[in-house]
């Protein structure tokens, strides 16, 4: 392992070394990572391997993803038998900080909400969660990205709360078989249609344009992803927004019986406003809403909600 690092350029070895901790844009670094060790002509098992070592996180589903889905001549993705997968556009910042400098900063979104969510109350997830799905749809939550299980909505009743992930879609079947042919109660198999395709939002520090914007103005991250997903919400309803319990915050999009070929066109905009193109994929894990996150335990707060919820 030491000699392929090695024989790597210079700005890959850079790369390698320079993975956030948990929470703070991993998901964004693998694949970025991913993609530009794809262009040091390394094989992907190789790939895989190295991003296994230097990856803060370690979910090789996570990484065998990444490295299909942003090897840029598909040789991954016939090495997986998989299908290819979309390429997307590079981010543009003068996009960007212009939408940022439109706002509405985190505090602005949430006065826009249809009513407002306080850290101080007991968390609402089973009430938003029914609102989402209605009737009992099967559902795929998970207290981390390993240790989860597909169960009726009532059957979680309760329990939302203390789980960090779900699966935005319904699941068609409690056990699916992944692409490796293992049976899987999270798998692409038995995700059934998209309902929601969640953007996430999570800037690093190599974003430059976006923090000179930032520091200009006296702004955080979260008001950057705050008013990206607003701008988004002009092509697409945005019903929720999800604080990561991070840095970032995660737009809920409608998209029932929208077509793909919209959806895809919607998320290439997304990612040139600098979205994770991983929020495509519509088995992947989003923060449960108004959950929480075990390291450290902070609460996902919903910051906007486009509907009254109960009192």
């Amino acid at each position: 392992m030491n000699d392929l690092f090695r024989a790597l350029p210079k700005k890959a070895q850079k790369q390698l070394k320079t993975c956030p901790a948990e929470g703070h844009g991993v998901h964004q670094w693998i694949f970025r990572t991913a993609g530009l060790l794809h262009r040091c002509s390394l094989k992907p098992a190789e790939n895989e391997a190295l991003l296994g070592q230097y990856a803060s996180r370690t979910d090789a589903r996570e990484i065998a993803d990444a490295v299909r889905n942003s090897d840029p001549n598909g040789s991954a993705r016939k090495q997986y038998a998989a299908n290819p997968g979309p390429r997307w556009p590079a981010r543009n910042y003068d996009w960007i900080t212009d939408v940022i400098r439109k706002g509405p900063t985190v505090a602005q979104l949430k006065e826009r909400s249809a009513v407002r969510l306080v850290d101080s109350d007991p968390p609402r997830a089973d009430e938003i969660v029914d609102w989402l799905f209605p009737g009992d749809p099967l559902l795929c939550c998970g207290a981390s990205e390993s240790v989860f299980t597909t169960k009726l909505k009532s059957e979680w009743r309760g329990q939302l709360a203390n789980l960090q992930f779900i699966v935005p879609n319904p699941i068609v079947a409690r056990v699916g078989r992944t692409q490796s042919g293992k049976a899987s109660a999270h798998a692409k198999q038995n995700t059934g249609p998209r309902q929601y395709l969640v953007i996430e939002f999570d800037f690093e520090p190599t974003d430059t344009p976006v923090f000179q914007v930032l520091n200009e103005l006296k702004l955080t991250s979260l008001d950057a992803c705050a008013a990206l997903l607003w701008e988004l919400g002009k092509a697409l309803r945005l019903d929720l927004v999800v604080h990561s319990g991070g840095k970032s915050l995660h737009g809920w999009f409608d998209c029932h019986e929208i077509p793909e070929e919209k959806l895809h066109e919607f998320m290439q905009i997304a990612v040139q406003l600098g979205a994770d193109p991983v929020t495509w994929n519509r088995t992947q894990f989003v923060r449960m809403p108004d959950g929480f996150r075990k390291a450290p335990p902070n609460r996902q707060s919903v910051c906007f909600v486009c509907w009254n919820l109960k009192s």
